[in-house]
């Protein structure tokens, strides 16, 4: 039994009224098995009985990680009901972000069964990383580390559009195919760095402006994610000011990060320092990354009448980020995102590259 299997296992012997649990979700089943198909199912029962449900198309890798993990194989034909699903009993744990649709599939599929919507269970159970999903993390970052600031000096140039410059990073960035994208690069020229999440457009850079990068690419399923900020030329003052100030708040920050302590109150710590630019400042803190770009935990501050639940307690072992931002619409935007690990009255920040301005 694997390190995920094993932590699911645990999970169900505390549970008294569920019998095993029946991922769906892509990422959860890569997770419990590395299997990696766009099709499939995952069920692991409270007795220690371990299913990997997929279609023919799949059927010989699937029967090749079954054989490596000790899984039992199960060809998800048209007999699939019959031959399968009216063989599993009791209370099973299903995620609850399936469509209506998917959710009576389901139903009819394991008909005995009695499916339970169940929030964030293998969610929770990914927080914590091992070694090796560090190592991996680790190496993502490494990747960007040695790509981006090396790219940027070479071609961020007048006259280049934020798509082109886009896209010529991510060729950078994938190596030759070597690497996947966390999430499609964000490069925004002055007044666009002003949209947290801008889409690269044909606004081509001139001298003096400022630009907001923010990449990430996976290593072996696991991703990696930071943003850094350049200037063509010579940054004005204004832009200079605001960018020291939030690289102060973002080094104070760093360090409120450790086990035990609240998303929710660190993410208000930032927003306090920041002062009046705090109204500029109009997205969460951080967010867990892993098999996904954004996974838990939140790092975030809570709406009115909301209390702090254990999705905003930080774990040792997690992979977060920092990024505190502000951004004046019409004018510049800028953030500065680190990932880090958490650990026990600290954290170790895995993002190598500089934070000072960097100037080209």
């Amino acid at each position: 039994m694997n390190f995920s299997q094993a932590r699911l296992h645990h999970w169900l012997t505390q549970q008294e009224a569920v019998g095993g649990l029946l991922a769906t979700n892509h990422a959860n089943i890569f997770w419990l098995t590395g299997f990696s198909g766009s099709a499939g199912m995952f069920l692991q029962t409270k007795k220690g009985k371990k299913f990997l449900i997929t279609d023919s198309r799949y059927e010989g890798t699937a029967r090749e990680i079954c054989r490596r993990e000790e899984l039992e194989f199960v060809l998800w034909d048209e007999d699939l009901r019959e031959h399968f699903g009216e063989n599993i009993s009791g209370t099973v744990a299903v995620e609850d972000f399936l469509s209506l649709s998917q959710f009576d599939r389901l139903k009819k599929l394991f008909p005995v069964a009695k499916l339970q919507p169940s929030s964030h269970i293998l969610e929770q159970l990914r927080r914590q990383k091992n070694p090796d999903e560090i190592r991996k993390i680790s190496y993502a970052q490494a990747h960007v580390d040695s790509t981006l600031l090396l790219f940027m000096k070479s071609n961020a140039i007048e006259g280049k559009s934020e798509k082109e410059l886009a896209f010529k990073l991510e060729q950078a960035l994938r190596a030759g195919g070597k690497f996947e994208l966390s999430f499609p690069v964000i490069v925004a020229f002055a007044e666009n760095s002003a949209i947290p999440h801008h889409s690269p457009t044909d606004r081509k850079l001139a001298h003096g402006e400022n630009i907001l990068v923010d990449c990430g690419i996976k290593h072996q399923g696991y991703s990696s994610d930071m943003t850094r900020n350049f200037v063509l030329g010579r940054a004005s003052k204004e832009f200079q000011k605001k960018y020291d100030i939030l690289k102060e708040v973002q080094a104070q920050t760093l360090k409120q990060f450790q086990a035990g302590a609240d998303g929710t109150n660190i993410d208000g710590f930032s927003r306090r320092i920041l002062g009046g630019d705090a109204a500029f400042f109009s997205h969460s803190l951080g967010h867990g990354v892993g098999l996904e770009v954004h996974e838990l935990p939140r790092i975030a501050a809570l709406s009115k009448n909301t209390k702090t639940t254990p999705a905003m307690i930080l774990q040792e072992n997690e992979v977060v980020t920092c990024e505190p931002g502000i951004y004046f619409p019409g004018q510049f935007g800028i953030r500065i995102e680190d990932l880090l690990v958490v650990r026990k009255n600290t954290c170790q920040v895995l993002s190598r590259t500089t934070k000072n301005l960097i100037i080209l």
